[in-house]
């Protein structure tokens, strides 16, 4: 998140960009086309898998041969029929989690197909989004008997390429800076290496497995370009789309984290074995269907400029829901633990429950004023200081010359200082009618 004091909400226009590339004519049916065909290979791929992968799902293997793999255990089936559950249950949870996400991202694709198929940034992002579902919830190869591996590691290099690709250019479809093509040619080459040594292990040219530092540090490069790109070269309005993406991400996967250590502490704490762990993976990933959802708000900008109040009430109610479970927490171990000592009854006391719970109600109020209080000291530092906020914007409209940047900075400064549900710009140009531009609270577009 940036840094929203006057310096940092006003940027000079030196760097505003222009608008995105767009494809037209012979490149634009040549896009759509292998959009259509890429597509269809996935899905179809996706759906032909399905079959083989519930067969794998439904075979019983030991505890100990199972690595971070969602086929169950003897003490799993034991926990199922105890639940008065089938194997066939647990399945079909499995199988629908998959199809759910499988239809979410694709869902988010076609939109912004449908919307914006003349934008490269919005073709390049679905098909993204649509490989990258194949790559991460396709069933394993190594549980699909006699499936030919080319067909998945010519989608999982074609992925891989197109989200190295989506990093170097987003938003403004350009490559900045000038080292990021160098940096995209490393991260095609070193994906490209990857799934040829594990495709052929045994060829005469696969010296070493590749190395996982190289992966790690060419992510972060690409991670790096955007953060260079956001804070030297995007526009405000670009900047706001990044921070649909971070927020899309940060959601997804925090909340695929929370979603899973809860099944986890629930599997610990009721003695369930794994079998909470498999659901609680399972019920996770469809969290990361927030990923598409603020990418294809991000490429669409619709609502582009609500994502700060967006941002604001996350943080509040986040961090005030981690405090409040934390002190319920504590005070009902601690009192429980007091009574066990005391009276030496282990069994959990209803008076502790019901006193813990009317303690937190008593504290939603204040601690989120609190909390509230602080995230704004913190991270809306220009709400505080409106008088300088709008004199560092009256010095920029003595030099800028760019009406569109200059229209996305009144509007970045409207929103920090007093915050509006709704923003309505009329401007007036010799040989025009009049030009309005709808700003918070729509998709923050012109209206010509």
């Amino acid at each position: 998140m940036e840094d929203n004091s006057p310096a940092s909400v006003l940027p000079t226009a030196t760097a505003a960009a222009a608008p995105a590339p767009r494809l037209r004519r012979r490149w634009l049916a040549l896009a759509r086309i292998g959009w259509v065909a890429v597509t269809l290979c996935a899905v179809t791929f996706y759906v032909v898998t399905l079959p083989s992968y519930v067969a794998y799902l439904r075979v019983v293997i030991p505890s100990a041969a199972c690595n971070g793999c969602l086929q169950l255990s003897p003490a799993d089936v034991q926990t199922l029929r105890h639940l008065g559950l089938s194997i066939d249950a647990y399945v079909w949870y499995v199988i629908a989690t998959k199809l759910l996400i499988l239809l979410g991202y694709c869902a988010v694709g076609a939109v912004l197909v449908w919307r914006a198929s003349t934008d490269r940034v919005a073709l390049l992002a679905s098909l993204t989004l649509i490989l990258y579902t194949v790559l991460l919830y396709a069933p394993p190869d190594g549980g699909v008997p006699g499936w030919p591996l080319l067909p998945e590691e010519a989608l999982a290099f074609l992925g891989a390429v197109c989200l190295g690709l989506f990093l170097c250019i987003f938003p403004s479809g350009r490559f900045v800076p000038r080292w990021t093509p160098w940096l995209l040619l490393a991260w095609t080459a070193y994906r490209a290496y990857d799934i040829f040594a594990l495709s052929f292990p045994n060829a005469p040219l696969v010296r070493t497995p590749p190395d996982f530092a190289i992966s790690v540090c060419l992510t972060a490069g690409l991670v790096a370009a955007q953060v260079y790109r956001y804070r030297r070269v995007s526009t405000p309005a670009q900047r706001q789309q990044t921070k649909w993406v971070v927020l899309g991400v940060a959601l997804g996967a925090g909340g695929y984290l929370a979603a899973f250590l809860v099944f986890v502490v629930m599997g610990t704490v009721f003695s369930l074995s794994q079998l909470v762990d498999h659901v609680g993976f399972a019920a996770g990933n469809l969290l990361s269907l927030l990923i598409p959802l603020g990418l294809g708000v991000a490429v669409l900008r619709y609502h582009l400029f609500d994502i700060d109040v967006i941002i604001r009430r996350t943080l509040v109610y986040g961090s005030l829901t981690v405090i409040l479970a934390a002190i319920y927490l504590a005070v009902v171990f601690g009192l429980q633990s007091l009574v066990t000592a005391l009276t030496r009854q282990t069994s959990p006391q209803p008076v502790i429950i019901v006193a813990s719970t009317l303690l937190s109600a008593m504290l939603i109020t204040p601690l989120r004023r609190q909390i509230q209080a602080a995230v704004d000291r913190r991270f809306y530092r220009a709400k505080y200081d409106a008088a300088r906020t709008v004199e560092a914007f009256a010095a920029t409209l003595r030099t800028e010359t760019d009406l569109r940047a200059l229209s996305e900075q009144l509007m970045v400064v409207v929103q920090a200082t007093m915050q509006p549900a709704t923003v309505s710009l009329w401007l007036r140009e010799s040989g025009r009618a009049r030009m309005d531009q709808p700003t918070g609270g729509s998709d923050g577009r012109w209206a010509r």
